[in-house]
């Protein structure tokens, strides 16, 4: 029986030299940790970090920013630069009809010397991508509805919902006819 290898020690992360996308649990970890700081952000806020099975979210003021995270699931794959990307932008298209005026865009995280930045989505070297929001308080959030009793399905908030005949159909695009009118 052989003996387990020597572990390596670790070397410090080169964020400044490194173009590559994120790899591994050290990169992660230090993007998660430059998101989740203040001074990331203008004007310095306060940041609350929300994780999801496939997302960190860092709300930073009147800013929200949702990373996803390097993973595959049975249901989704997030396991490539671009997957992430492609996933940024279909949140961003399907959720802009559901909630107009939160989901602003798609920014591209690059490397810099001091670690990361926030940059227009399709600036040279980005190493991981956000999607970024609005951020709203913590009671307009479906939870804090359910807590305060503000839900119910006849209010205004579920005039939408009412009719269970018209289920998401508002939210598919028209159909294409061919030439006869047939689709």
């Amino acid at each position: 029986m052989s003996a387990p290898p020597i572990p390596q020690p670790l070397r410090p992360l080169d964020l400044a030299n490194d173009a590559r996308p994120l790899a591994g649990e050290r990169a992660v970890s230090a993007l998660v940790r430059w998101s989740a700081s203040s001074t990331t952000y203008p004007e310095s806020p306060a940041v609350a970090v929300h994780e999801t099975h496939g997302s960190w979210v860092f709300v930073a003021g009147e800013r929200a920013y949702k990373v996803k995270k390097p993973v595959t699931l049975g249901f989704l794959d997030y396991s490539t630069l671009e997957r992430r990307r492609a996933a940024c932008h279909e949140e961003v298209h399907v959720n802009r009809r559901l909630a107009p005026g939160i989901y602003l865009g798609v920014l591209a995280i690059v490397r810099t010397q001091p670690g990361f930045r926030l940059a227009p989505e399709h600036a040279d070297g980005a190493i991981e991508y956000a999607v970024e929001m609005r951020s709203f308080r913590d009671q307009d959030t479906l939870a804090g509805l359910i807590a305060a009793a503000a839900l119910s399905p006849k209010g205004p908030r579920m005039s939408k919902w009412r009719n269970p005949a018209s289920g998401w159909a508002w939210l598919a695009p028209p159909a294409r006819r061919d030439r006869t009118g047939r689709t």
